[in-house]
This record gives structure tokens, sequence and C-alpha cells, in this order.
């Protein structure tokens, strides 16, 4: 037998498909049973509801012949994996008719669009949320940058808000990633709680998250980029879990070159409830894989 579980709460007297549940005790229940729960009575989320969100540098959505093959690719993984948030690094879009041209087949809806600055600029990010998505009316647009560098998004409940940013780091040199990541670290997105961000970082900062034909490398020291982090109280949300663990997002094997640039940070009241899922290779469309954690 399973123990009785007690749901206290009061409706509000008109019912609809926006009505409001507060839930005063829940003593026995899961979030993701609350959030079952809801759904299922079709009332506005009073908390976050568990979701899974995944990371992709895409290299480029431009090119037509190379676009088709990764939108069905995109398709494929959407299909197969059920992700809430996709978050897209290098789209390579100067115009919003180029971010819709790609993105409409997919269904869904984007946001947090930071386009490239000029045509051609290899940069760019945004947020896909799939027309499936548990947090399709919950997201929201907070900021995105003027140079396709970052973006952020927002998640709100009634009770609760997470804050996700979503970063391109500068690819073009070291003294270019210091300065971004130094003037980024000064923006007042960066006071906003409860935050995670995700991205291709472009450097690495542990011995084992490096390779080449000779074994692991030693990291060139990135100290302002490494103190955005301090500074933000951002925590590497897969060495939380394990600071051992060796796994590389980043490949080119005809060089001899394995990275993990791509990777997941929390702020420490969502560390318990995060978690780095296994990645998915993207050989098929990207020198990048796809990295993936679980809220919840």
């Amino acid at each position: 037998t399973h123990p009785t579980t007690v749901l206290w709460c009061s409706i509000s007297p008109k019912l609809s498909s926006h009505s409001d549940i507060n839930i005063y005790q829940l003593s026995d229940c899961t979030r993701a049973g609350r959030t079952k729960f809801q759904l299922q009575l079709g009332f506005r989320m009073t908390i976050i509801p568990p979701y899974t969100q995944f990371s992709l540098n895409i290299r480029g959505l431009i090119d037509v012949k190379s676009r088709d093959a990764k939108l069905k690719w995109l398709q494929w993984l959407i299909r197969e994996y059920k992700p809430d948030l996709i978050h897209f690094q290098e789209h390579h879009c100067h115009t919003m008719k180029e971010v819709m041209t790609a993105f409409r087949r997919l269904g869904g809806k984007v946001i947090g669009v930071s386009l490239t600055p000029m045509k051609g600029s290899f940069a760019g990010v945004l947020t896909f949320v799939p027309a499936k998505s548990v947090l399709y009316n919950m997201v929201e647009e907070h900021t995105v940058s003027p140079d396709g560098r970052y973006s952020m998004i927002k998640i709100k409940s009634t009770t609760e808000i997470q804050h996700i940013l979503n970063i391109y780091a500068p690819s073009n040199g070291k003294p270019y990633r210091e300065a971004f990541f130094e003037q980024l670290s000064k923006s007042p997105i960066m006071t906003e709680p409860s935050l995670m961000a995700v991205g291709d970082w472009n450097y690495t900062s542990d011995r084992l998250d490096r390779l080449n034909v000779n074994g692991h490398v030693e990291p060139d020291p990135h100290p302002k980029s490494i103190k955005f982090l301090i500074d933000a109280d951002l925590v590497d949300t897969l060495r939380y879990r394990d600071d051992e663990i060796v796994t590389m997002t980043y490949s080119m094997p005809s060089e001899g070159r394995w990275a993990r640039l791509d990777r997941w940070y929390t702020q420490p009241d969502l560390l318990d409830d995060s978690s780095v899922l296994p990645t998915i290779s993207a050989a098929a469309v990207s020198d990048h894989d796809v990295i993936r954690m679980q809220y919840g």
C-alpha cells in the first residue's frame, strides 16, 4: 500500500484554462507530481516543472543545402528526445527573416534571438521552444546582445523565476574572449537571481577538458573569464557531480584535437535540482555534440 497524500489547495471560483491554484501544503508530493496535477487540471503553474534543456553549436543555418539536412536532423532530435528548450549558438542569421526561414518548419517558437552584427558573421544565439514543451507558455524574453554573443531568457511561474544565459564566446583569440567576459560581468543582467549559463565558451580551464594525440593538455589561463564565473557564483554543473569525469563536446579528429568547450553552469540554489545528461553526437550537422541538462 502507498501512504495517503493530503493535498490542500484553493482554486479560484471561475475555473478556466488560465485558472490559478495556490498550493498550501504538499507534504508528500514531489515536484513532478505537483506539476502533473496542475497540468491535468489546466491550471497556471505555481512552480516551475521538471524540464530538459539542450544546447548545440549548430555551425550555421544560412546555406540552403546544409540547412535542410540540419533541420531534418533537428526534427529527428526533437521527436526522439523531446527537449523542452534548445539553446543554439552560431546560427549565423543576420535578420529575423533568415531566422524564421530556418525554424518555421520545426513548429514551436524562438526567443532570445541575438542576430549577427553583419551578414557573413560567424555568431548568433537563440533559444528554440518546441510546441510540446512543458515550458511553452512560461518562457519570456529578457535581454539580447547586439553582436550575436549572448541572450538571456527567463522562466516564470506564479511563485518562481529562473534565468538562462546562452553564450557564444569569441573564437578569434584569448584577448577577445577575456574582453568579452570582462564586459559581460559588468552588465546588470548578471545580478539576476537563479541563473544558469550555457553555450560554447571557446576555452577550457581544466586539464581534463582538452585532449590531443599525446593526451591531456594544460589549459591556456583565462583569468578574466574565470573571474566572470566566480563573480556570478556560477558552478560547473558537470564537475559539481563528478570532478574527475572526462567528456569532450567538440572534436576535430583530422587535427587531433578534442575539448569540452560546451558547458553548463548553475548557481548554488539550483544545483541540487540540476543534472547533466550524457551528450548526443551531432556529427551529422556539427563538430560539436548536443549537451543536455535535466532540471527537477
